[in-house]
Protein backbone atom coordinates (compact mmCIF):
# COMPACT_ATOMS: atom_id res chain seq x y z
CA UNK A 1 0.00 0.00 0.00
CA UNK A 2 1.29 3.45 -0.93
CA UNK A 3 0.67 5.77 2.04
CA UNK A 4 -0.74 9.24 1.58
CA UNK A 5 1.92 11.57 2.98
CA UNK A 6 2.57 15.31 2.97
CA UNK A 7 5.52 16.33 0.77
CA UNK A 8 9.01 16.70 2.18
CA UNK A 9 9.62 20.16 3.61
CA UNK A 10 11.28 22.24 0.85
CA UNK A 11 13.17 24.38 3.39
CA UNK A 12 16.81 23.15 3.43
CA UNK A 13 18.19 21.63 6.60
CA UNK A 14 20.88 23.76 8.29
CA UNK A 15 23.04 20.67 8.95
CA UNK A 16 23.48 17.14 7.56
CA UNK A 17 20.82 14.54 8.33
CA UNK A 18 23.31 12.32 10.16
CA UNK A 19 24.08 15.12 12.64
CA UNK A 20 20.40 15.55 13.47
CA UNK A 21 20.17 11.78 13.97
CA UNK A 22 23.12 11.84 16.39
CA UNK A 23 21.71 14.81 18.31
CA UNK A 24 18.30 13.16 18.43
CA UNK A 25 19.89 10.00 19.86
CA UNK A 26 21.91 11.83 22.53
CA UNK A 27 19.10 14.14 23.69
CA UNK A 28 16.56 11.30 23.72
CA UNK A 29 18.86 9.29 25.99
CA UNK A 30 19.04 12.17 28.48
CA UNK A 31 15.28 12.61 28.39
CA UNK A 32 14.59 8.91 28.88
CA UNK A 33 16.83 8.68 31.95
CA UNK A 34 14.98 11.57 33.62
CA UNK A 35 11.60 10.30 32.47
CA UNK A 36 12.30 6.84 33.88
CA UNK A 37 13.08 8.21 37.32
CA UNK A 38 10.01 10.47 37.20
CA UNK A 39 7.59 7.70 36.27
CA UNK A 40 9.15 4.93 38.34
CA UNK A 41 10.10 7.17 41.26
CA UNK A 42 6.56 8.51 41.48
CA UNK A 43 5.16 5.00 41.79
CA UNK A 44 7.73 3.90 44.38
CA UNK A 45 7.19 7.10 46.37
CA UNK A 46 3.43 6.53 46.42
CA UNK A 47 3.84 2.88 47.45
CA UNK A 48 6.27 3.82 50.23
CA UNK A 49 3.98 6.66 51.28
CA UNK A 50 1.17 4.16 51.73
CA UNK A 51 3.39 1.81 53.72
CA UNK A 52 4.73 4.74 55.77
CA UNK A 53 1.23 5.83 56.65
CA UNK A 54 0.70 2.33 58.02
CA UNK A 55 3.53 2.93 60.48
CA UNK A 56 6.63 1.62 58.71
CA UNK A 57 9.30 4.28 59.48
CA UNK A 58 11.78 3.39 56.73
CA UNK A 59 9.07 3.67 54.09
CA UNK A 60 8.07 7.04 55.50
CA UNK A 61 11.62 8.37 55.22
CA UNK A 62 12.11 7.00 51.72
CA UNK A 63 8.87 8.55 50.51
CA UNK A 64 9.99 11.90 51.97
CA UNK A 65 13.26 11.70 50.02
CA UNK A 66 11.55 10.72 46.78
CA UNK A 67 8.77 13.29 47.06
CA UNK A 68 11.33 16.07 47.57
CA UNK A 69 13.17 14.95 44.44
CA UNK A 70 10.22 14.55 42.06
CA UNK A 71 9.53 18.24 41.23
CA UNK A 72 13.14 18.67 40.11
CA UNK A 73 13.04 15.43 38.12
CA UNK A 74 9.74 16.53 36.59
CA UNK A 75 11.28 19.81 35.45
CA UNK A 76 14.33 17.98 34.08
CA UNK A 77 12.14 15.52 32.17
CA UNK A 78 10.15 18.27 30.47
CA UNK A 79 13.22 20.40 29.71
CA UNK A 80 15.25 17.48 28.37
CA UNK A 81 12.28 16.36 26.29
CA UNK A 82 12.15 19.54 24.19
CA UNK A 83 15.27 18.87 22.09
CA UNK A 84 14.50 15.26 21.02
CA UNK A 85 10.95 16.31 20.16
CA UNK A 86 12.28 19.10 17.93
CA UNK A 87 14.78 16.78 16.23
CA UNK A 88 11.97 14.26 15.70
CA UNK A 89 9.99 16.95 13.91
CA UNK A 90 12.97 17.88 11.75
CA UNK A 91 13.61 14.28 10.65
CA UNK A 92 10.08 12.84 10.59
CA UNK A 93 7.93 15.96 10.48
CA UNK A 94 5.44 14.79 7.88
CA UNK A 95 4.85 11.57 9.82
CA UNK A 96 4.79 13.15 13.27
CA UNK A 97 2.54 16.11 12.39
CA UNK A 98 0.06 13.84 10.64
CA UNK A 99 -0.21 11.43 13.56
CA UNK A 100 -0.48 14.37 15.99
CA UNK A 101 -3.43 15.76 14.02
CA UNK A 102 -5.16 12.39 13.99
CA UNK A 103 -5.04 12.22 17.82
CA UNK A 104 -5.24 16.01 18.24
CA UNK A 105 -7.14 16.36 21.50
CA UNK A 106 -5.35 13.67 23.51
CA UNK A 107 -2.04 14.98 22.19
CA UNK A 108 -2.66 18.62 23.12
CA UNK A 109 -3.99 17.54 26.54
CA UNK A 110 -0.42 16.51 27.44
CA UNK A 111 0.33 20.12 28.43
CA UNK A 112 -2.49 20.22 30.98
CA UNK A 113 -1.74 16.73 32.27
CA UNK A 114 1.92 17.56 32.85
CA UNK A 115 1.01 20.79 34.65
CA UNK A 116 -1.39 18.94 36.96
CA UNK A 117 1.22 16.26 37.68
CA UNK A 118 3.78 19.00 38.36
CA UNK A 119 1.45 20.68 40.86
CA UNK A 120 0.83 17.34 42.54
CA UNK A 121 4.54 16.67 42.93
CA UNK A 122 5.14 20.14 44.31
CA UNK A 123 2.31 19.75 46.80
CA UNK A 124 3.79 16.51 48.10
CA UNK A 125 7.29 18.00 48.14
CA UNK A 126 6.36 21.10 50.12
CA UNK A 127 4.00 19.43 52.61
CA UNK A 128 4.89 18.15 56.03
CA UNK A 129 4.82 14.40 56.54
CA UNK A 130 1.42 14.33 58.29
CA UNK A 131 -0.22 16.45 55.62
CA UNK A 132 1.46 14.47 52.87
CA UNK A 133 0.13 11.20 54.24
CA UNK A 134 -3.34 12.69 54.59
CA UNK A 135 -3.41 13.68 50.93
CA UNK A 136 -1.52 10.69 49.57
CA UNK A 137 -4.11 10.35 46.83
CA UNK A 138 -2.49 13.38 45.18
CA UNK A 139 0.74 11.41 44.78
CA UNK A 140 -1.13 8.54 43.17
CA UNK A 141 -3.00 10.95 40.92
CA UNK A 142 0.25 12.62 39.82
CA UNK A 143 1.78 9.22 39.03
CA UNK A 144 -1.25 8.18 37.00
CA UNK A 145 -1.14 11.47 35.08
CA UNK A 146 2.51 10.88 34.19
CA UNK A 147 1.62 7.38 33.01
CA UNK A 148 -1.24 8.76 30.90
CA UNK A 149 1.17 11.20 29.27
CA UNK A 150 3.51 8.30 28.48
CA UNK A 151 0.61 6.31 27.05
CA UNK A 152 -0.42 9.20 24.79
CA UNK A 153 3.17 9.51 23.60
CA UNK A 154 3.21 5.80 22.79
CA UNK A 155 -0.01 6.28 20.81
CA UNK A 156 1.49 9.09 18.76
CA UNK A 157 4.82 7.39 18.07
CA UNK A 158 3.27 4.07 17.09
CA UNK A 159 0.81 5.85 14.81
CA UNK A 160 3.61 7.95 13.31
CA UNK A 161 5.39 4.73 12.37
CA UNK A 162 2.28 3.38 10.59
CA UNK A 163 1.78 5.85 7.72
CA UNK A 164 -0.15 3.29 5.70
CA UNK A 165 -3.05 3.81 8.14
CA UNK A 166 -3.19 7.61 7.99
CA UNK A 167 -5.72 7.96 5.19
CA UNK A 168 -8.16 5.32 6.43
CA UNK A 169 -8.07 6.66 9.99
CA UNK A 170 -8.71 10.19 8.81
CA UNK A 171 -11.63 9.16 6.60
CA UNK A 172 -13.10 7.02 9.39
CA UNK A 173 -12.95 9.70 12.10
CA UNK A 174 -11.92 13.35 11.73
CA UNK A 175 -12.78 14.39 15.29
CA UNK A 176 -9.19 14.20 16.58
CA UNK A 177 -10.46 12.36 19.65
CA UNK A 178 -9.28 8.86 18.85
CA UNK A 179 -6.18 7.00 20.00
CA UNK A 180 -4.17 4.32 18.24
CA UNK A 181 -5.85 1.33 19.89
CA UNK A 182 -5.73 -0.69 16.69
CA UNK A 183 -1.92 -0.94 16.92
CA UNK A 184 -0.80 -4.34 18.32
CA UNK A 185 2.49 -2.93 19.64
CA UNK A 186 0.85 -0.10 21.60
CA UNK A 187 0.32 -1.76 24.99
CA UNK A 188 3.58 -3.77 25.11
CA UNK A 189 5.50 -0.68 23.99
CA UNK A 190 4.07 1.39 26.83
CA UNK A 191 4.65 -1.38 29.37
CA UNK A 192 8.21 -1.76 28.06
CA UNK A 193 8.92 1.85 29.08
CA UNK A 194 6.93 1.69 32.31
CA UNK A 195 8.65 -1.42 33.69
CA UNK A 196 12.04 -0.01 32.70
CA UNK A 197 11.16 3.12 34.68
CA UNK A 198 10.60 1.03 37.80
CA UNK A 199 14.03 -0.55 37.35
CA UNK A 200 15.79 2.80 36.93
CA UNK A 201 13.99 4.26 39.95
CA UNK A 202 14.91 1.16 41.97
CA UNK A 203 18.55 1.79 41.19
CA UNK A 204 18.04 5.36 42.37
CA UNK A 205 16.69 4.06 45.69
CA UNK A 206 19.84 1.96 46.07
CA UNK A 207 21.88 5.14 45.57
CA UNK A 208 19.78 6.93 48.21
CA UNK A 209 20.43 4.09 50.62
CA UNK A 210 24.17 4.08 50.04
CA UNK A 211 24.40 7.85 50.52
CA UNK A 212 22.57 7.56 53.83
CA UNK A 213 25.28 5.29 55.24
CA UNK A 214 26.53 7.09 58.35
CA UNK A 215 26.58 6.47 62.12
CA UNK A 216 23.08 6.02 63.47
CA UNK A 217 21.56 5.55 60.01
CA UNK A 218 22.75 2.05 59.24
CA UNK A 219 19.26 0.55 59.59
CA UNK A 220 17.64 2.79 57.00
CA UNK A 221 20.65 2.60 54.72
CA UNK A 222 20.70 -1.21 54.61
CA UNK A 223 16.94 -1.38 54.21
CA UNK A 224 16.84 1.17 51.35
CA UNK A 225 19.64 -0.62 49.51
CA UNK A 226 17.80 -3.95 49.69
CA UNK A 227 14.44 -2.36 48.86
CA UNK A 228 15.79 -0.59 45.79
CA UNK A 229 17.64 -3.72 44.72
CA UNK A 230 14.40 -5.70 44.83
CA UNK A 231 12.61 -3.12 42.67
CA UNK A 232 15.47 -3.14 40.17
CA UNK A 233 15.85 -6.91 39.96
CA UNK A 234 12.11 -7.60 39.95
CA UNK A 235 11.41 -5.04 37.23
CA UNK A 236 14.30 -6.36 35.14
CA UNK A 237 12.87 -9.89 35.24
CA UNK A 238 9.38 -8.65 34.36
CA UNK A 239 10.94 -6.63 31.54
CA UNK A 240 12.17 -9.85 29.93
CA UNK A 241 8.56 -11.00 29.56
CA UNK A 242 7.28 -7.61 28.44
CA UNK A 243 10.14 -7.23 25.96
CA UNK A 244 9.41 -10.66 24.50
CA UNK A 245 5.74 -9.67 24.10
CA UNK A 246 6.81 -6.38 22.49
CA UNK A 247 9.03 -8.25 20.04
CA UNK A 248 6.33 -10.75 19.11
CA UNK A 249 3.82 -7.93 18.53
CA UNK A 250 6.00 -6.43 15.79
CA UNK A 251 5.31 -7.10 12.10
CA UNK A 252 6.86 -10.34 10.87
CA UNK A 253 9.65 -8.63 8.92
CA UNK A 254 10.82 -6.67 11.97
CA UNK A 255 10.47 -9.62 14.32
CA UNK A 256 12.47 -11.85 12.02
CA UNK A 257 15.17 -9.20 11.63
CA UNK A 258 15.82 -9.24 15.39
CA UNK A 259 15.58 -13.02 15.65
CA UNK A 260 18.39 -13.98 13.32
CA UNK A 261 17.41 -12.30 10.07
CA UNK A 262 19.94 -9.52 10.60
CA UNK A 263 23.07 -10.37 12.56
CA UNK A 264 23.69 -6.81 13.75
CA UNK A 265 20.09 -6.26 14.89
CA UNK A 266 19.96 -9.63 16.65
CA UNK A 267 23.32 -9.15 18.38
CA UNK A 268 22.34 -5.75 19.76
CA UNK A 269 18.98 -6.96 21.02
CA UNK A 270 20.48 -9.90 22.91
CA UNK A 271 23.36 -7.74 24.11
CA UNK A 272 20.83 -5.41 25.76
CA UNK A 273 19.18 -8.37 27.50
CA UNK A 274 22.55 -9.69 28.65
CA UNK A 275 23.69 -6.30 30.02
CA UNK A 276 20.47 -5.83 31.98
CA UNK A 277 20.68 -9.32 33.50
CA UNK A 278 24.31 -8.85 34.52
CA UNK A 279 23.43 -5.53 36.17
CA UNK A 280 20.63 -7.20 38.13
CA UNK A 281 22.80 -10.15 39.18
CA UNK A 282 25.60 -7.87 40.38
CA UNK A 283 23.22 -5.78 42.42
CA UNK A 284 21.57 -8.84 43.92
CA UNK A 285 24.96 -10.23 44.96
CA UNK A 286 26.48 -7.12 46.61
CA UNK A 287 23.94 -4.27 46.82
CA UNK A 288 25.87 -2.44 49.57
CA UNK A 289 28.99 -2.03 47.44
CA UNK A 290 29.52 1.37 45.88
CA UNK A 291 31.57 -0.19 43.10
CA UNK A 292 28.77 -2.60 42.30
CA UNK A 293 26.31 0.28 42.15
CA UNK A 294 28.62 2.11 39.78
CA UNK A 295 29.04 -1.00 37.63
CA UNK A 296 25.29 -1.67 37.56
CA UNK A 297 24.62 1.95 36.65
CA UNK A 298 27.13 1.69 33.80
CA UNK A 299 25.58 -1.52 32.56
CA UNK A 300 22.09 -0.02 32.75
CA UNK A 301 23.30 3.03 30.82
CA UNK A 302 24.75 0.74 28.16
CA UNK A 303 21.46 -1.18 28.06
CA UNK A 304 19.47 1.99 27.43
CA UNK A 305 21.87 3.12 24.70
CA UNK A 306 21.70 -0.24 22.93
CA UNK A 307 17.90 -0.32 23.20
CA UNK A 308 17.77 3.15 21.65
CA UNK A 309 19.71 1.74 18.70
CA UNK A 310 17.23 -1.13 18.48
CA UNK A 311 14.41 1.41 18.60
CA UNK A 312 15.98 3.41 15.74
CA UNK A 313 16.35 0.31 13.58
CA UNK A 314 12.76 -0.71 14.30
CA UNK A 315 11.55 2.68 13.09
CA UNK A 316 13.73 2.41 10.02
CA UNK A 317 12.24 -0.99 9.22
CA UNK A 318 8.69 0.30 9.70
CA UNK A 319 9.04 3.51 7.69
CA UNK A 320 11.89 2.52 5.38
CA UNK A 321 12.51 4.64 2.33
CA UNK A 322 9.41 6.73 3.03
CA UNK A 323 11.50 8.86 5.40
CA UNK A 324 13.10 10.39 2.33
CA UNK A 325 16.35 11.45 3.97
CA UNK A 326 18.12 11.29 0.61
CA UNK A 327 15.62 13.76 -0.87
CA UNK A 328 16.00 16.38 1.87
CA UNK A 329 17.87 19.50 0.85
CA UNK A 330 20.83 20.46 3.03
CA UNK A 331 22.41 23.88 3.21
CA UNK A 332 24.88 23.74 6.07
CA UNK A 333 25.11 26.95 8.08
CA UNK A 334 28.58 26.61 9.59
CA UNK A 335 28.52 29.60 11.96
CA UNK A 336 25.05 28.83 13.30
CA UNK A 337 25.94 25.16 13.69
CA UNK A 338 29.14 26.00 15.58
CA UNK A 339 27.28 28.30 17.98
CA UNK A 340 24.61 25.66 18.54
CA UNK A 341 27.10 22.88 19.27
CA UNK A 342 29.07 25.15 21.62
CA UNK A 343 25.94 26.09 23.56
CA UNK A 344 24.78 22.46 23.55
CA UNK A 345 28.02 21.24 25.13
CA UNK A 346 27.96 24.14 27.61
CA UNK A 347 24.40 23.26 28.60
CA UNK A 348 25.37 19.63 29.21
CA UNK A 349 28.27 20.74 31.41
CA UNK A 350 25.96 23.09 33.30
CA UNK A 351 23.34 20.41 33.86
CA UNK A 352 26.02 17.97 35.07
CA UNK A 353 27.31 20.61 37.50
CA UNK A 354 23.79 21.29 38.78
CA UNK A 355 23.12 17.59 39.32
CA UNK A 356 26.38 17.22 41.21
CA UNK A 357 25.56 20.17 43.45
CA UNK A 358 22.06 18.88 44.04
CA UNK A 359 23.22 15.37 44.91
CA UNK A 360 25.84 16.71 47.33
CA UNK A 361 23.78 19.39 49.05
CA UNK A 362 20.16 19.54 48.06
CA UNK A 363 18.75 16.05 47.75
CA UNK A 364 18.24 15.51 51.42
CA UNK A 365 19.28 11.94 50.99
CA UNK A 366 22.05 12.19 53.48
Amino acid sequence: MNPTLPPIDPIPLPAPVWLFQVLSFVTLFLHIVAMNFLMGGGVIAAVSGLRGRSGVPHHRRLSDLLFRSLPIVNAATITLGVAPLLFLQVLYGRFFYTSSILIAFPWISIVALLCLAYYGHYFMSMSETVRREKYLWIAWAASVLVMIVGFIYSNNITLMESPERFRDLYLADRSGLRLNFGEPTLVPRFLHFFVAALAVAGLGVVAFGQRARRPGQEGFSSWAVRYGRNWFAGATLVQLLVGFWFLLSQPAAIRDSFLGGNVVHTAHLFAAVFLALVAALLLMAKPESGRVLLASSGLLTATILVMLLVRSWTRELRIGALAGFGEMQVRTQGSVLAIFLLLFVASLVTVAWMIRRYVRQGSGAA
